[in-house]
């Protein structure tokens, strides 16, 4: 026979010479240049964002420990499989797929074929939040100003925040006043006209919703001004 199937009994990680033979006569064949490699068993410890539109396209972060190299499989609440990316030791790249409706999914991982966690980490599909408008849709370019959203579908979530223009270092936590309402303060900006986005989550991807607002100069007085002012 040219074949044959060996189940790998449990032991620690590490490289091992493989032996084929007779058990019952003790005679074994062994070679020093076929080798198999014991590794730690992949664990997922974390998933960022957590949660997002029921619409997919989230990219989802997989974090977690011995993460091998290799081609990997993401399980999606084990009614879908796709190809993940493998970036490091601790971290898978998946990206997920749209839904029917809100559903709480767990998601694993599987690499070079072997078999997948079961660490049934959740991911939260959700509706997706809709922005309506901005109350004021104005304010001085200082920033400060509190800002309403009106919308829909807003989560009292620690990851609730709002962007005011395109910049990651315009992100703003918001406050959570209802589904439909939260406030956020402007942070100063060089721009007259930014957009506004809105995240249940902590990714900078489509779950996004946008609305506007405009900046307007803030008056400062000039050194003339100020000592007429003091005469």
């Amino acid at each position: 026979a040219s074949l044959m199937v060996c189940v790998a009994r449990p032991r620690s990680a590490g490289l091992v010479s493989l032996e084929v033979g007779d058990l019952f006569a003790a005679s074994w064949v062994s070679s020093s240049s076929i080798m198999f490699e014991y590794l730690r068993k992949p664990v997922i410890t974390g998933l960022k964002p957590s949660r997002g539109p029921i619409g997919g396209s989230t990219n989802l972060q997989v974090l977690g420990t011995s993460f091998a190299a290799g081609d990997v499989t993401c399980a999606i609440g084990g009614f879908q499989l796709l190809s993940g990316e493998h970036v490091t030791s601790s971290h898978i790249r998946c990206s997920l797929p749209a839904v029917d409706k809100p559903i709480k999914v767990s998601i694993e991982v599987s690499i070079e074929g072997d078999a997948f966690t079961t660490d049934e980490v959740l991911y939260v599909y959700e509706n997706p939040l809709t922005v309506h408008g901005l109350m004021p849709t104005s304010g001085p370019d200082s920033g400060g100003t509190a800002a309403t959203v009106v919308g829909k579908e807003f989560l009292k979530a620690s990851a609730l925040a709002c962007r005011f223009g395109s910049a990651s270092n315009t992100l703003v936590s918001a406050l959570w006043l209802s589904e439909s309402l939260i406030l956020c303060l402007s942070p100063a900006s060089g721009s007259s006209n930014v957009s506004v986005a809105v995240t249940n989550n902590d990714a900078l991807n489509r779950s996004f919703r946008r609305t506007g607002f405009r900046t307007t100069r803030t008056a400062r007085p000039v050194l003339g001004q100020v000592c007429q002012a003091m005469a």
